[in-house]
């Protein structure tokens, strides 16, 4: 099934956000939707509100310093620590 629009790179978020994330379907940025069929009545209309919401033109967020070390499991201060001991 293709959407009829674009889903930009805010989509993911959107989707988690409206507890979705993890459930059995995909799709691509042009707008086609594979394994909806595998999702509840309600998990079907909830998807569908969020792409009635999305604005395919919308930019993430730029992740924090403290999020992309958190992503490789650092903290800030872990790093200060080794960048004041040389490494």
């Amino acid at each position: 099934m293709n959407v009829g629009k674009q889903l930009g790179p805010t989509f993911v978020y959107e989707v988690i956000a409206a507890g979705l994330g993890g459930l059995p379907f995909g799709w691509t940025s042009n707008g086609d939707m594979d394994g909806e069929q595998n999702l509840t009545p309600n998990q079907q209309a909830t998807l569908a509100e969020v792409i009635a919401a999305h604005d395919p033109t919308k930019e993430p967020p730029t992740p924090t310093l403290e999020q992309k070390l958190a992503s490789i499991g650092v903290t800030v201060d872990e790093l200060k620590r080794a960048l004041t001991m040389g490494g």
